[in-house]
């Protein structure tokens, strides 16, 4: 895969992300805004139109590609029909789940194995999220794809998506209703704020609880888990001060690599 066709995959990619939380937020309504409406019927279209020919694939072996293609226009359709924002994700999710693939497939082919880093737990992690979740593991498989990518001169997605792994996992396992209803919840922050939703710290207290672990373990996958958003959080925003000069990429992907052998070790905790 040249560097323009995996730009343009790669910014797909990052777009489809970016609605995910944008639809999670009209929390199973229908979406009125003919704005959003405007921007996914873009997304189905830039597919189809724009990142699909760009990768000239000939043989699409595994159905990758046409997955994608019936997904897009799935949701092209859904915007012309008064369609929930649940909906929406569900198609935005398993379209981006389908490009992932696709991506993988084109840049290794059908019959390699694209997970790079065996050494840091990631086939170990892959396989897991594989079983728990499916969408959350293409998510996992585009940071190992990224990280085995030599020629990306900027980790600040990358790092973004390793966020949004961890983020899904401990939303799917500790959903907002039932961390909220637990005695032990606090409904204030350290400060005396009201907490908008639960904190990760919450969510994974709630997991780790579930599995029958004792305090002890709560308290340290919980302070893990925060730890591990921060130092995430921190990558972005250095990548973002320092741009995409090719002159950081060695020490941005390393920060990468480090905080990955963290978070796998808290995934396997958590799931």
């Amino acid at each position: 895969m040249t560097g323009l066709f995996a730009m343009l995959i790669d910014e797909y990619l990052e777009e489809l992300k970016r609605l995910k939380p944008v639809l999670r937020r009209e929390r199973g309504r229908q979406v009125r805004s003919q704005e959003l409406r405007h921007r996914l019927l873009a997304i189905a279209e830039t597919w189809v139109n724009d990142v699909h020919p760009s990768l000239a694939v000939e043989n699409d072996e595994n159905g990758n590609l046409a997955a994608a293609d019936r997904l897009a226009g799935k949701l092209a359709e859904a915007t012309y029909r008064d369609t929930t924002a649940n909906k929406y994700l569900e198609l935005v999710e398993a379209l981006r789940s389908s490009v992932v693939k696709a991506r993988v497939e084109v840049a290794f082919g059908p019959s390699r194995d694209p997970a790079p880093l065996h050494s840091e737990g990631g086939t170990e992690v892959e396989s897991a999220l594989e079983a728990f979740n499916p969408a959350i593991a293409d998510s996992y498989r585009q940071v190992l794809l990224d990280l085995k990518d030599e020629h990306r001169t900027s980790s600040r997605g990358t790092a973004n998506e390793l966020r949004e792994v961890l983020r899904e996992v401990l939303e799917v396992l500790a959903p907002d209703e039932r961390v909220v209803g637990e005695e032990w919840y606090e409904a204030k922050d350290d400060q005396g704020r009201i907490k908008p939703r639960p904190t990760y710290s919450d969510r994974a207290k709630y997991a780790i609880r579930m599995k029958g672990k004792n305090k002890s373990a709560q308290r340290l996958v919980a302070t893990s888990v925060e730890r591990a958003d921060e130092l995430l959080g921190s990558i972005v925003r250095s990548t973002y001060d320092r741009g995409s000069a090719a002159t950081h990429a060695s020490v941005e992907r390393t920060e990468i690599v480090t905080q990955l052998r963290y978070v796998n070790a808290i995934l396997l905790e958590l799931i």
